[in-house]
This record gives C-alpha cells, sequence and structure tokens, in this order.
C-alpha cells in the first residue's frame, strides 16, 4: 500500500490507522430482480450511476429506484453518514466517492465505510478523495477493488475536536473553490450560446452588413451565381455518369441518357425568412453535385465479398462515425485493399467534403479535412460533394448554425434508433450569398471562433487548476498544516 499513500510525519496528537481501523467496511446489496420489487416503492436504493450523477458534490440524497417492502426483504440497510466507494465494473476508475445523506439500501458494487465512534463521516469521506482506486483495482475489462486491499488503506486520525476544524476548512475553502468553478461554467455556457450567435448573424447576413455597404458595386448578385451552380451541376452530373459507364463497361448508345438528369427539388421557401437583397434562397440540393453513401456502391452482397475492413494499415482509409465524433482521423482507423478502394468509388473522400450521419447519429453534421491517403467512407453516413462555386464551410457552417439545426431536427426521424433520409436533406433551404461573401463570412467566423477557443482554452486551465487547488488543500489538511 506504501505505492498509494505516503505516511508522511503527522503533528504529536495524531497516528496513522487503516480504513478497517476507523470504520466498519463492507460492501452492498444484490439488487432485487423483477419491477414488482420496486412498484410504488418508498425506501432509496443507491446504484453507481446515483454516485455518477453528484458532480463533486459530497452528500448522496437522491437517488432513480426506490424498494417496497417486498424488494427490501433480506437485504441490509445502510446507515446515514456513511461513505460510500464504487468497488467494482468501469466507474471503480473513476473515484467516485459519497457521503449517504439518508439511511438507504446500497447495491453490491458500492463499497460501505461505516465511520466509528469519533469518526467524522467527512473525515473518512476527503481522506477517500486523495486515493486514487484505479492503482489499487485490477481486472482490464471489468476492474475491481477487492475489500481486503480497501480495509488496509492507511489513513491519518486526528482528535475529534481537530477533525471538526478541519473539516469545517475544508468546506470554506471549498465553497470558495466552488463559486469560482461555478462561474466558470456559466463563462463556457455563455460562451457556447455566443458561437451559436455567430453562426446565426453569419447566415442571416448581419455578419457582413457593414462589407455589403462597403463592397455593394462591386458584389455579383447571388442569382447570378445560382445560375452558374445549376449549369455546373448539371455538368458534374454528365461527368459522374460517363465514370460510371466505364466503370461498369456499359457504353450508352445514344444520348438518351443525359435526359435522365433531375433538376434540383424543391425546398421549403421560408417566406418570413429576411434576409439581404442580394442573397437568394435556394435547396442544399442546388449546390450539392452529388449526395450518396456507402451502399451507393453495390447490393450488400457484393459489398460483403469485396470490402473487408482490416486494422493492420493497407491501401486506403476507412472512415466511421466515430473518427468524425472524436475528430480523430489518425487513431482508431479500419482499412480497406485496393480492390476494396476501386469498388468503393462512389463514396471516395479526398477532403472538403460535407459528412452527414445516417443512422443512429442522424442529422450530425461534420467537415471532412484533407485526405492524407485514399479514403473511403464508412456505412451510415452520407457525403455530399458540393458545387465548386460554394465554399464549403460557409455551407458546413450554415449547417451547424441553429437555422440549419432547426431544419435537419425536424427531419430526423424515429428515437431509439433515428434516422434521416436524402430527399430530406436535399430540400433543406439555404440562404446563398455571392461567392466572395460567403469567403468573407468564414472568414470572419474562423475569427471570431479562434477567439471563442482560446477563451474556452483558458477557462478549462482554470478548471483543471481548481481540481489541483482541491487536492493541493486535501493534502495540507491531512498533513495537519491547516486546523484554524
Amino acid at each position: 500500500m506504501s505505492e498509494i499513500v505516503t505516511k508522511h510525519d503527522l503533528p504529536s496528537s495524531w497516528k496513522w490507522c487503516t480504513l478497517d481501523d476507523v470504520a466498519d467496511v463492507g460492501a452492498g446489496n444484490p439488487a432485487p430482480q423483477g419491477e414488482n420489487k420496486f412498484e410504488n416503492g418508498n425506501m432509496p436504493f443507491v446504484r453507481v450511476r446515483d454516485m455518477g450523477k453528484l458532480q463533486g458534490q459530497v452528500r448522496l440524497h437522491e437517488v432513480g429506484d426506490y424498494v417496497n417492502t417486498k424488494g427490501a426483504e433480506g437485504l441490509k440497510l445502510i446507515k446515514k453518514g456513511s461513505v460510500l466507494f464504487t468497488k467494482s465494473g468501469a466507474s471503480t476508475l473513476l473515484n467516485q466517492r459519497a457521503v449517504l445523506g439518508q439511511d438507504s439500501y446500497v447495491v453490491s458494487h458500492i463499497a460501505i465505510a461505516k465511520p466509528k465512534e469519533g469518526i467524522l463521516s467527512e473525515w473518512v469521506y476527503y481522506w477517500m478523495r486523495l486515493i486514487d482506486f484505479g492503482k489499487l483495482a485490477h481486472g482490464a475489462n471489468m476492474p475491481s477493488l477487492p475489500l481486503s486491499k480497501a480495509k488496509v488503506i492507511p489513513i491519518p486520525l486526528a482528535p475529534p475536536e481537530q477533525q471538526k476544524r478541519i473539516v469545517a476548512k475544508i468546506e470554506e475553502l471549498f465553497s470558495h473553490i466552488d463559486a469560482g468553478i461555478e462561474a466558470l461554467k456559466k463563462a463556457k455556457q455563455l460562451l457556447k450560446q455566443y458561437r451559436q450567435s455567430v453562426l446565426k448573424a453569419a447566415v442571416t447576413g448581419e455578419l457582413t452588413k457593414e462589407w455589403r455597404v462597403a463592397n455593394k458595386d462591386k458584389l455579383e448578385p447571388a442569382s447570378r451565381l445560382l445560375e452558374r451552380i445549376l449549369k455546373e451541376r448539371r455538368q458534374k452530373w454528365e461527368e459522374f455518369e460517363s465514370e460510371k459507364h466505364k466503370v461498369t463497361n456499359k457504353s450508352p448508345k445514344n444520348e438518351d441518357w443525359k435526359k435522365r438528369y433531375k433538376e434540383p427539388i424543391d425546398f421549403d421557401f421560408d417566406d418570413e425568412m429576411e434576409l439581404p437583397s442580394e442573397w437568394v434562397q435556394t435547396s442544399l440540393d442546388s449546390v450539392t453535385n452529388l449526395l450518396t453513401d456507402y451502399h451507393a456502391n453495390g447490393s450488400y452482397k457484393v459489398l460483403k465479398e469485396y470490402v473487408v475492413l482490416k486494422d493492420e494499415p493497407d491501401h486506403a482509409v476507412y472512415i466511421r462515425s466515430k473518427n468524425f465524433e472524436k475528430e480523430d482521423y489518425t487513431n482508431d482507423l479500419k482499412y480497406v485493399s485496393e480492390e476494396a478502394y476501386k469498388k468503393l468509388w462512389k463514396s471516395k473522400l479526398f477532403g472538403g467534403e460535407i459528412v452527414v450521419g445516417k443512422i443512429g447519429n442522424a442529422g450530425r453534421v461534420y467537415i471532412m479535412p484533407e485526405a492524407k491517403m485514399p479514403t473511403t467512407l464508412g456505412m451510415n453516413l452520407f457525403m455530399l460533394k458540393l458545387n465548386k462555386y460554394v465554399n464549403n464551410e460557409y455551407i458546413y457552417y450554415m449547417l451547424k448554425s441553429s437555422l440549419g439545426a432547426l431544419q435537419i431536427s425536424r427531419r430526423v426521424k424515429g428515437v431509439g434508433n433515428p434516422t434521416i433520409d436524402k430527399f430530406s436533406l436535399k430540400n433543406i433551404f439555404m440562404p446563398l450569398p455571392s461567392e466572395e461573401e460567403q469567403d468573407v463570412i468564414v472568414e470572419l467566423i474562423e475569427d471570431k471562433f479562434e477567439k471563442i477557443n482560446r477563451l474556452e482554452k483558458d477557462i478549462d486551465f482554470q478548471l483543471v487548476k481548481a481540481k489541483k487547488n482541491k487536492q493541493s488543500i486535501l493534502a495540507s489538511a491531512f498533513s495537519g498544516k491547516i486546523s484554524q
């Protein structure tokens, strides 16, 4: 246990003990099975998830489940003031602690230390916050802390009156730190709101209002831009179809295949949307040359035959939803062979494409960074290759704004496994400024976001510092250095 606790010198009236010396250490109860054990229950039953909701609070008062008399049969009641800590499962590594705020039944994944006479619950609790149970637990997949190890954890013991004074001082100092932490969290929330305000101002023209006035004689009307976009959209469709003819070895006999081109679908025109007169309303479909996904490359049977995911590096990277969620494109990757990459030709990624979650993370919007090697799109995602006359980042920010997010949320179907379809994406309303103004908007957004990011980074640093300050206070307190 010496690797967990270094026994430092103590004041003369103190002494080193073990947890078992100062508290009765045991485990909770097996959880009652069956809903009938909880119906109309009025006796608290503490689970690990209740510990996780404390967010640094000392006393646990609220729980999610209450057992009835039948459910409580054979269970031992744990007394108010007992110190709780998780002892099995992944939560063991989270070092969750609590002082029980009321007599309760406690699940067996939680250990209980009931302080003996003359020992304050808070004394044991605060000391336990200095102990990293991850260093005591064993088992990688299912960490577990044996009670035999918990019982011999060293703990410094002060006389009862000193315990009271020191605990009171800890809580006084912590209250000042907590007030600062709360202020920092509110500031972070305000920055999050400000970020959305920037995006809303950007996609409604407010952000570039002064810029438009200064450049009114130079601006190309967005209506003219839209004409170029639609012309290029058709051209790209024809190029894509020609490529498909080559890949499938099916050469058309005449030009009739060009008649299959589909004009952009109708979109939800917003009569109440006030946009600058130089802008136009259009659809996401209008500015998209190609909307595709993994399954556009062939039938399930064909893809299963050709596409084998590999953990070891191979010809191409297979990008999944989790890579986009974590914004991590270098770790936890899957790979496919060159043959598979060629088979997945419709969903190749190069960088700058808009990617939207299709199933599960439906409606989540991402932008693909520049690919460093051949890359292809994974399942359950849509990919949008945008027209060359629109700024990809402007479209991305539009979809991430409250205006875009609201439209997407209305199109997502289902609760347990939400989905969104191609048609729903295509008819999303898009406010479209001139090409030059799109570039200016992106530049202004990124300038403001850079400042926000610096402020958020500073707040995160201060939050980490506050946590360390608490640990320093506890270390000083249990060395006898604060008692006033």
